[in-house]
């Protein structure tokens, strides 16, 4: 006679297949949210690089007009930027050159205070930094905005200048 087998061990081949269909949906998400943390962080980086070359740009501003009185009101100024970024001192290996970055700066007068020295007046002047990044033709240094990324950054200077208030 036969005995028939009350306990079963083990899986049987449907039960595997539902375990490994469930662990490669969970797979497949953690791979998408892996993906898309480094999109963003890209993104993050692109950012973080522009307003650092907003700042420089504005120390730069700054530090210039505050040396010296001009003749005429400042213009627009646009520019590639091209420059070692990252390491330095026992890291100096790993910089990298950073290119494809886009920078104009745009200079609007918000206020004039006349008479300040000897035919000198003073303006402040709205500073507009457009930064933009990305690969593509219509992206310039003329119109930084046309570019795949771009963000803007504003900041006032003061400028000493004999020219008359605008």
């Amino acid at each position: 006679m036969r005995r028939m087998i009350t306990s079963q061990r083990g899986f049987s081949l449907i039960e595997a297949m539902i375990a490994f269909g469930i662990l490669a949906v969970g797979m497949m998400a953690v791979g998408s949210m892996i993906t898309t943390s480094m999109r963003f962080d890209k993104q993050a980086m692109g950012k973080r690089e522009a307003y650092n070359l907003a700042m420089d740009k504005f120390e730069e501003l700054k530090s210039y007009y505050s040396r010296t009185v001009q003749s005429s009101a400042p213009g627009a100024i646009e520019e590639n930027v091209e420059q070692w970024v990252g390491g330095g001192g026992a890291d100096a290996t790993k910089k990298k050159r950073l290119t494809g970055f886009r920078r104009k700066s745009e200079f609007t007068a918000v206020s004039c205070v006349t008479g300040i020295g000897t035919g000198e007046n003073a303006v402040t002047y709205q500073v507009n930094i457009t930064v933009g990044w990305g690969d593509s033709a219509t992206c310039t240094k003329t119109n930084p905005k046309a570019c795949p990324d771009s963000t803007v950054f504003s900041n006032y200077i003061f400028v000493r200048t004999t020219s008359a208030c605008p």
